[in-house]
C-alpha cells in the first residue's frame, strides 16, 4: 500500500533481478522502486534495510518526487492530490500483479485475490476484506486516509478516468 524503498538506494540480488524481469512492467504512475518492492516482497523475498547511510539525499523545491518535510505538509499534499490518483495507481498495481501471480507466494496470491475486486464491492465487504488482507500504511494518519479513500462510494473517485488504467473488472482485466 505504500512505497518504502527509495530507488537510488535499491539493490537487487540476482534472484530478485530475474523476478523483476520475468514480471510485467510497472503500471503507469508507479515508480520502478515501488514495483520492485511489490514484486520481491510478494514473492517472499527479504527486504533488508542498512542503517548506515550510503549516500547523501538532498531534497529541494524542484524535486520531481520526494517527501514533504513535515507530517502536516505530507497530509496536505495527499489531500491536494486527492483519491483519484492513489486509487488509479492501486488499480494499476492490481491489474499488473494478476499476470505476475505465478511468481508470488501462495499467501500473496490469496491477498491479491481478496483485494482485486475491492473497488467494485459494497463498502461493508470492502472493510471486511481490508481487515482480512491486513493492508495498511506506515503512519496512523496515512492509514486513516487510505481507509477513507478505499471505502468511498464507487464512482466518487473513478480510477478509469486516468489514461492506461482500468479498474478491476474493467477493460483489460482477466
Amino acid at each position: 500500500m505504500q512505497n518504502v524503498v527509495t530507488g537510488c538506494t535499491l539493490v537487487l540480488n540476482d534472484a530478485a533481478r530475474r523476478l523483476v524481469l520475468a514480471a510485467p512492467p510497472p503500471p503507469p504512475g508507479t515508480m520502478h522502486d515501488w514495483w520492485c518492492y511489490l514484486l520481491v516482497s510478494g514473492a517472499g523475498g527479504a527486504m533488508r534495510f542498512d542503517p548506515e547511510p550510503g549516500l547523501l539525499y538532498r531534497q529541494h523545491g524542484a524535486n520531481a518526487v520526494g517527501t514533504q518535510p513535515s507530517l502536516l505538509r505530507r497530509g496536505l499534499a495527499a489531500f491536494t492530490r486527492g483519491p483519484e490518483r492513489f486509487l488509479a495507481v492501486f488499480s494499476g498495481h492490481l491489474e499488473r500483479l494478476r499476470p505476475a501471480a505465478p511468481l508470488l507466494t501462495a499467501e500473496a496470491r490469496e491477498t491479491l485475490a481478496l483485494v482485486a475486486p475491492l473497488l467494485t464491492l459494497p463498502r461493508r465487504e470492502r472493510l471486511r476484506r481490508l481487515r482480512r488482507a491486513g493492508l495498511y500504511r506506515q503512519g496512523a494518519a496515512e492509514d486513516a486516509v487510505l481507509r477513507v479513500w478505499l471505502l468511498m462510494p464507487p464512482g466518487m473517485a473513478a480510477p478509469a478516468s486516468l489514461p492506461g488504467i482500468s479498474p478491476p473488472g474493467g477493460a483489460g482485466s482477466r
